[in-house]
């Protein structure tokens, strides 16, 4: 008996198998970002919410009947780091990343490929670009690599697109500020950096 359950998951297990949705396409879209600064600092500086883009392959595995699977991509995400003086004066850079998000999502489906999704999963991210200068006379250093965590959700219009949101909350710090300046003098103080993002994205289906 024993054998024949173990046998009947064993058949159910490949033929779900068999019968998981694979669909490889690619990802673009825009975001929204937004780096906080440590309460010591924000009288001489606040950042604003910045735009930046990301592109990249993406990977979708999903079960059928369930509509549980999971979705990975590979993203060259360009993001802005912009605060602002005291005296109203803002100014940028601009953050090179290669970010990896990994999410666990749920289809579910109002008609034959279209329907609503949900996901959820973390995201590392790898700095290409520049990870120390300066913005006023304040120098930055940022981190060599960050984590996050991504919530969102979205439509799938047919098997070929995906029009997506996801809020991308950061784990930990981005950076930090060093060596600011407060009027004419210099002192030592660190402020770390953490930035969070909105997203907004479409996936094609090859």
């Amino acid at each position: 008996m024993k054998k024949n359950i173990l046998l009947l998951a064993l058949l159910m297990g490949t033929c779900l198998s068999m019968q998981a949705q694979v669909k490889f396409g690619l990802r673009a879209g825009l975001n929204m970002t937004k780096t906080n600064l440590d309460t010591s600092v924000k009288n001489l500086f606040k950042s604003e919410t910045s735009p930046g883009f990301f592109v990249g392959p993406s990977l979708e595995f999903t079960l059928p009947i369930v509509g549980l699977g999971f979705d990975v991509s590979a993203l060259y995400d360009n993001r802005k780091l912009t605060i602002e003086n005291s005296l109203g004066t803002s100014e940028s850079t601009t953050i090179h990343n290669v970010s990896v998000p990994l999410n666990l999502h749920w289809n579910i489906n109002i008609l034959p490929g279209y329907g609503l999704y949900a996901a959820t999963g973390p995201q590392v991210s790898w700095n290409i670009g520049n990870k120390l200068g300066g913005i006023f006379s304040t120098d930055y250093k940022l981190r060599n690599s960050t984590l996050s965590w991504n919530i969102g959700g979205g439509f799938n219009l047919g098997p070929q697109f995906q029009l997506g949101y996801t809020y991308n909350v950061g784990i930990g710090s981005t950076g930090e500020l060093t060596n600011i300046k407060d009027g004419y003098d210099t002192f030592s103080k660190n402020s770390k950096l953490k930035s969070n993002t909105h997203q907004i994205h479409i996936t094609y289906f090859f």
